[in-house]
Formats: structure tokens, sequence, C-alpha cells
């Protein structure tokens, strides 16, 4: 179901150039609120972007934290880091979208292990 909603609300793509691209479309960066020097509050990823396709992405990441190993382990390095559970989860979310958009845009196959010609999965990438 996530699958269609990317490539829907996408366009297949056509309207991301990149993957960051992709993932602002998404409403998954996170967006620093600061005015001036006295005002810096911490970032968050707000209510911009794509209401529908940021949620779907999201609901994917609760069954993929579980499910997938590779997810898993981001997930959990990230919370070992202290980072707290819904920022885990968006991130999470956001390399989601970077596959997506690899495998989409690249035309190959997804390579979990990262040997060949598929998308790689590495720490670069987050």
């Amino acid at each position: 179901m996530t699958a269609s909603w990317l490539i829907t609300l996408t366009l297949n793509f056509t309207l991301c150039p990149s993957a960051d691209a992709a993932a602002a479309y998404a409403g998954l960066t996170p967006n620093a609120y600061r005015s001036g020097t006295s005002v810096q509050k911490r970032a968050s990823i707000g209510h911009t972007g794509n209401r529908r396709l940021r949620t779907a992405l999201y609901l994917a990441t609760l069954s993929g934290t579980q499910h997938n190993p590779l997810l898993r382990a981001m997930y959990t390095r990230l919370r070992a880091a202290g980072k707290p559970m819904k920022v885990a989860r968006c991130a999470v979310a956001r390399k989601l979208v970077r596959i997506a958009w690899a495998v989409v845009t690249k035309e190959h196959d997804f390579d979990p292990n990262g040997h060949g010609a598929g998308i790689r999965m590495g720490a670069g990438n987050a």
C-alpha cells in the first residue's frame, strides 16, 4: 500500500529530482526554527509536505522496524544513541523514501547486502 502511495503521489518520482527532494516533498526533513540570535527551537518535521505520503511512510516504519532487519538495525542504533522514538521513526521513514527513490530512478533491484549494482544501505545514505 505504501509503495502505491509513493508512486502515485510523487508521479513516479518525476516531481523529485533527488532523494532529498523526495524526503522534503513527503515532509520528513527537519526544519529548524530560528529568529535572530535569541529564538532558537529544536528542529521538527512540522506540518509541511504531503500529509498522506508522510502518514503512509510513518505507518510503514511501524511494522518495518519490527520485521525488517535492516530497518530494525537502524532504529535500534538511533534509539541506543538517545534519540526519541518518533525522531528515530521519522529517520527510518526518510530512509525508506531514499531507498524507494533510488530503486525507481536508477531502475535497479534493491540489494539488502549492498553488493553489485543494487542500492546500498550503508551509514552514508542516512
